[in-house]
Protein backbone atom coordinates (compact mmCIF):
# COMPACT_ATOMS: atom_id res chain seq x y z
CA UNK A 1 0.00 0.00 0.00
CA UNK A 2 1.11 3.41 -0.76
CA UNK A 3 0.76 6.63 1.27
CA UNK A 4 -1.88 9.35 0.62
CA UNK A 5 -2.26 12.28 0.26
CA UNK A 6 -4.93 15.33 -0.60
CA UNK A 7 -6.23 15.60 -4.04
CA UNK A 8 -9.08 17.40 -5.31
CA UNK A 9 -10.65 14.19 -6.79
CA UNK A 10 -12.72 11.39 -5.49
CA UNK A 11 -12.46 10.46 -1.89
CA UNK A 12 -10.00 13.63 -1.38
CA UNK A 13 -7.36 11.38 -1.57
CA UNK A 14 -4.30 10.26 -3.97
CA UNK A 15 -1.76 7.75 -3.49
CA UNK A 16 1.78 9.34 -3.31
CA UNK A 17 3.64 7.14 -6.51
CA UNK A 18 7.29 6.15 -5.72
CA UNK A 19 10.47 8.12 -7.84
CA UNK A 20 10.45 4.79 -9.94
CA UNK A 21 7.13 6.31 -11.16
CA UNK A 22 8.14 9.92 -12.87
CA UNK A 23 8.36 9.87 -16.48
CA UNK A 24 6.16 6.43 -16.89
CA UNK A 25 3.06 7.15 -19.59
CA UNK A 26 -0.48 6.19 -18.44
CA UNK A 27 -2.36 3.89 -20.87
CA UNK A 28 -5.68 4.59 -21.69
CA UNK A 29 -8.62 3.25 -23.97
CA UNK A 30 -11.34 4.21 -25.95
CA UNK A 31 -14.16 2.71 -23.99
CA UNK A 32 -18.00 2.78 -25.64
CA UNK A 33 -21.27 2.55 -24.31
CA UNK A 34 -21.41 -0.76 -22.25
CA UNK A 35 -17.57 -1.25 -21.37
CA UNK A 36 -16.59 -1.68 -17.87
CA UNK A 37 -12.98 -2.40 -15.88
CA UNK A 38 -12.96 -3.88 -13.36
CA UNK A 39 -9.50 -3.77 -10.76
CA UNK A 40 -8.13 -3.89 -7.18
CA UNK A 41 -8.05 -1.67 -4.83
CA UNK A 42 -4.77 -1.38 -4.71
CA UNK A 43 -4.02 -0.74 -8.22
CA UNK A 44 -2.58 2.42 -8.83
CA UNK A 45 -5.18 4.14 -11.74
CA UNK A 46 -5.92 7.61 -12.75
CA UNK A 47 -8.39 9.68 -15.26
CA UNK A 48 -6.66 10.85 -18.52
CA UNK A 49 -8.37 14.17 -19.94
CA UNK A 50 -11.55 14.64 -21.31
CA UNK A 51 -10.51 15.68 -24.73
CA UNK A 52 -13.95 15.47 -26.02
CA UNK A 53 -14.92 19.32 -26.26
CA UNK A 54 -18.96 18.44 -26.72
CA UNK A 55 -19.59 15.57 -24.33
CA UNK A 56 -18.93 15.19 -20.75
CA UNK A 57 -17.26 11.53 -19.48
CA UNK A 58 -18.93 9.95 -16.46
CA UNK A 59 -17.39 7.59 -14.38
CA UNK A 60 -19.14 5.60 -11.82
CA UNK A 61 -17.16 3.54 -8.86
CA UNK A 62 -18.43 0.47 -7.44
CA UNK A 63 -16.65 -1.25 -4.40
CA UNK A 64 -17.16 -4.93 -3.68
CA UNK A 65 -15.95 -7.22 -1.16
CA UNK A 66 -16.88 -11.02 -0.33
CA UNK A 67 -20.34 -10.97 1.61
CA UNK A 68 -19.46 -11.40 5.74
CA UNK A 69 -16.20 -10.14 5.11
CA UNK A 70 -14.99 -7.32 8.01
CA UNK A 71 -16.11 -4.20 7.18
CA UNK A 72 -16.39 -0.91 8.64
CA UNK A 73 -19.43 0.63 9.89
CA UNK A 74 -19.47 3.73 7.83
CA UNK A 75 -19.39 1.56 4.76
CA UNK A 76 -22.88 0.57 5.83
CA UNK A 77 -24.27 3.89 5.47
CA UNK A 78 -24.93 5.70 2.52
CA UNK A 79 -22.21 8.05 1.04
CA UNK A 80 -21.63 11.51 3.03
CA UNK A 81 -24.78 10.40 4.61
CA UNK A 82 -26.33 13.56 3.05
CA UNK A 83 -30.05 11.29 3.00
CA UNK A 84 -30.64 8.29 5.16
CA UNK A 85 -31.55 4.52 4.13
CA UNK A 86 -35.09 5.65 4.63
CA UNK A 87 -34.91 8.67 2.67
CA UNK A 88 -33.38 7.08 -0.46
CA UNK A 89 -35.88 3.81 0.04
CA UNK A 90 -38.74 5.96 0.39
CA UNK A 91 -40.28 6.03 -3.21
CA UNK A 92 -39.05 2.41 -3.78
CA UNK A 93 -41.55 0.13 -5.43
CA UNK A 94 -39.62 -3.31 -4.92
CA UNK A 95 -38.85 -3.75 -1.36
CA UNK A 96 -37.27 -6.87 -1.95
CA UNK A 97 -33.41 -5.71 -2.24
CA UNK A 98 -33.57 -3.14 0.11
CA UNK A 99 -31.33 -3.18 3.00
CA UNK A 100 -29.97 -6.46 1.96
CA UNK A 101 -26.84 -6.18 4.17
CA UNK A 102 -28.69 -7.15 7.20
CA UNK A 103 -29.37 -10.61 6.45
CA UNK A 104 -25.34 -11.00 6.27
CA UNK A 105 -22.93 -11.58 9.42
CA UNK A 106 -20.42 -9.03 9.17
CA UNK A 107 -17.66 -8.45 11.22
CA UNK A 108 -17.45 -4.68 11.86
CA UNK A 109 -14.03 -3.37 12.32
CA UNK A 110 -13.22 0.32 13.78
CA UNK A 111 -11.75 2.77 10.94
CA UNK A 112 -8.53 3.60 11.11
CA UNK A 113 -8.55 7.24 10.96
CA UNK A 114 -4.77 7.03 11.02
CA UNK A 115 -4.35 5.96 7.32
CA UNK A 116 -6.67 9.23 5.72
CA UNK A 117 -5.67 11.75 8.08
CA UNK A 118 -3.86 14.83 6.29
CA UNK A 119 -1.19 16.37 8.24
CA UNK A 120 -1.54 20.70 8.67
CA UNK A 121 0.79 21.35 5.43
CA UNK A 122 -1.14 18.96 3.43
CA UNK A 123 -4.26 20.37 4.46
CA UNK A 124 -3.47 23.63 3.42
CA UNK A 125 -2.18 22.79 0.18
CA UNK A 126 -6.05 21.16 -0.57
CA UNK A 127 -7.58 24.51 0.34
CA UNK A 128 -4.69 26.22 -2.10
CA UNK A 129 -5.53 24.19 -4.73
CA UNK A 130 -9.51 24.05 -4.07
CA UNK A 131 -9.33 28.20 -4.51
CA UNK A 132 -7.41 28.17 -7.39
CA UNK A 133 -9.69 25.76 -9.26
CA UNK A 134 -12.35 27.53 -7.80
CA UNK A 135 -11.12 30.88 -9.50
CA UNK A 136 -9.60 29.33 -13.05
CA UNK A 137 -13.30 27.57 -13.42
CA UNK A 138 -14.98 31.45 -12.39
CA UNK A 139 -12.40 32.97 -15.28
CA UNK A 140 -13.63 29.87 -17.42
CA UNK A 141 -17.10 30.73 -17.44
CA UNK A 142 -16.68 34.50 -17.78
CA UNK A 143 -14.25 33.81 -20.77
CA UNK A 144 -17.55 31.91 -22.04
CA UNK A 145 -20.04 34.50 -21.74
CA UNK A 146 -17.59 37.07 -23.15
CA UNK A 147 -17.42 34.68 -26.46
CA UNK A 148 -21.16 34.29 -26.48
CA UNK A 149 -21.90 37.85 -26.20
Amino acid sequence: MLPLTGSLGAGNRQAVLPPEFDGLNWVGADFELGDVLFFSALTVHTALPNKHKERMRLSVDFRFQPAGAAITELCLKPHFETLSWDEIYENWKDESIQYYWRGNAYEIVPFDAEMHKLSDEEHVELVAQSMRYKVARNQRAREQKSNVS
